[in-house]
C-alpha cells in the first residue's frame, strides 16, 4: 500500500504549480466600447483588428456614423479603397453635411482612378471649405488625369501661391505644361520639383523632363533623365521606349536595340511597335536575325497597319503595295500612316546603301508635320545624319 501511496502522490501535480483558471475577457457590450478598442487598434497599426472592432459596433449600431467614419480610415490604410468609399458613402447618407468626408471619399475614389468621382468630391469638398487647399490639389490631380489640363494648371496655380515649395504640385504642373506645349515652363518646374526631392527622386518628373528635353532635341540630357526615371522604377515601360527612340536618334543603334529587347520582354506592354523599330535599327549590324525575330511573331499579329509594315519590313510585301496601303482612311488617318511609311521605307532604302532615296523618303516623313510621331523623330535624326547632297556649280 505504500508503493500506491507513493507512486499517487508522484503522479499529481505538485500544489505551487496549481492556480485559478485565469479570467477570460469579456467582450464588448455596447458600440461605443467596441469603438474604444477599435482606436486603440489604430493607435498600434493593427487595422484589421481595428476593421473588425468596428464592424462589430455597426452590427450593434447600424447608423454609428463614426464607426464608417474610421472604418473608412482604416481601409485606406490597408489600400482598400473601394471599402473605404463605400464607408464614406454611408457617412454622407447619414450626415451629408459632415466636415471633410467629401475630401476623404475623393481621397479614396484616386486611388481607385475613378477620377471622374473623386473630381465631383473635390468640388463639394471645396463648397464646403473653400480654403481647404488639399482640396484644391486633390481636384487639380483628378482634372490631371481627365486630361483636363487647362483646369489642372489653374488649380495648381491657385495651389503654388500659397504652397511654393512642395515638389509634388510643382511636378504635376510641370507635366501639365507639357501637355499644353509650354515647354520652357515645363522645364523649370520639374528642375524644382527634382531639386526639392533629391533623396527620393520621382521617376514621372525625371520621365517628363526627358520629354520635355527630347522635344527640345536635347537628346543626350534626355536619355540621362530616362535612365533617372528607371533606377527609380524599373518597371518604367514608357522610359525605356522613349530612352530607345533617343538612343536611336544620336545614333547609338545598340543601345535603342537593348532597351526595345528589354521592353519587348516586360508583361503587360504592347510590343508590336517596338518589334517593328527594333527590327529596322537590328538589320545594321544583323539583317538575318531582325528578319527572324519578326518572322517568329508577325503571324500571330491581328490583321491591320503595324501587320502591315511588319509584312512590307519581312519581305512579303511590296513597297508600291505598302505605300498604297498607307494612303487608306480618313485624312488625319492617313497622314500619320503616311509618316510611318515614310520612315520605314526609308530606313529600308538606307540600309540597302541607296541614300538618295532614303533621303527622299525621310523628308516625305516630315512633309505630314506629324511631331508627336516617333518616327518624325527619327526620320529628322536620320535625315540630319545623312551627307548633303552635291549640288552642280
Amino acid at each position: 500500500m505504500r508503493v500506491c501511496r507513493l507512486l499517487i502522490l508522484l503522479a499529481s501535480p505538485p500544489l505551487f504549480m496549481l492556480a485559478p483558471a485565469a479570467a477570460q475577457p469579456t467582450a464588448p457590450a455596447t458600440a461605443e466600447a467596441w469603438m474604444a478598442q477599435g482606436r486603440a487598434k489604430v493607435e498600434i497599426k493593427d487595422y484589421a483588428a481595428a476593421i473588425a472592432c468596428f464592424d462589430r459596433a455597426l452590427q450593434l449600431q447600424p447608423d454609428l456614423v463614426a464607426a464608417y467614419e474610421a472604418r473608412a480610415q482604416a481601409r485606406t490604410e490597408t489600400r482598400d479603397a473601394a471599402g473605404a468609399v463605400a464607408d464614406l458613402t454611408s457617412v454622407i447618407k447619414y450626415e451629408p453635411d459632415h466636415p471633410g468626408v467629401y475630401l476623404d471619399r475623393g481621397v479614396a475614389r484616386l486611388q481607385m482612378a475613378d477620377y471622374a468621382g473623386a473630381g465631383a468630391d473635390f468640388d463639394w469638398a471645396l463648397v464646403q471649405q473653400p480654403d481647404r487647399l488639399d482640396g484644391l490639389y486633390g481636384r487639380s490631380i483628378a482634372e490631371f488625369f481627365q486630361h483636363a489640363y487647362v483646369e489642372a494648371l489653374a488649380d495648381l496655380n491657385a495651389y503654388l501661391q500659397q504652397m511654393p515649395a512642395w515638389w509634388d504640385p510643382l511636378a504635376y504642373r510641370g507635366r501639365a505644361k507639357v501637355m499644353l506645349g509650354d515647354l520652357e515652363g515645363a522645364l523649370a518646374d520639374l528642375n524644382e520639383a527634382i531639386r526639392l526631392k533629391p533623396g527620393e527622386p520621382d521617376p514621372n518628373a525625371y520621365f517628363s523632363r526627358g520629354v520635355v528635353k527630347g522635344q527640345k532635341a536635347m537628346y543626350t540630357a534626355a536619355i540621362l533623365d530616362y535612365t533617372e526615371a528607371i533606377k527609380a522604377n524599373p518597371d518604367f515601360a514608357a522610359a525605356y521606349l522613349n530612352r530607345a527612340i533617343d538612343y536611336a536618334a544620336v545614333g547609338d543603334t545598340a543601345n535603342a536595340v537593348a532597351d526595345f529587347t528589354h521592353l519587348i520582354a516586360m508583361p503587360r506592354v504592347d510590343a508590336v511597335y517596338p518589334q517593328l523599330y527594333r527590327c529596322v535599327l537590328l538589320r545594321r549590324s544583323n539583317a538575318t536575325a531582325a528578319a527572324d525575330g519578326l518572322l517568329q511573331t508577325l503571324p500571330a499579329w491581328p490583321a491591320g497597319w503595324p501587320k502591315t509594315i511588319g509584312l512590307y519590313l519581312t519581305g512579303q510585301l511590296g513597297e508600291a503595295d505598302f505605300l498604297s496601303e498607307s494612303e487608306r482612311g480618313a485624312a488625319e488617318e492617313a497622314a500619320g500612316r503616311r509618316c510611318e511609311a515614310s520612315y520605314f521605307a526609308g530606313m529600308t532604302h538606307l540600309l540597302a546603301g541607296d541614300e538618295s532615296a532614303a533621303r527622299d523618303f525621310f523628308r516625305r516623313c516630315l512633309a505630314t508635320r506629324k511631331h508627336d510621331f516617333i518616327e518624325y523623330r527619327l526620320a529628322s535624326a536620320e535625315l540630319e545624319r545623312l551627307p548633303k547632297p552635291r549640288t552642280a556649280p
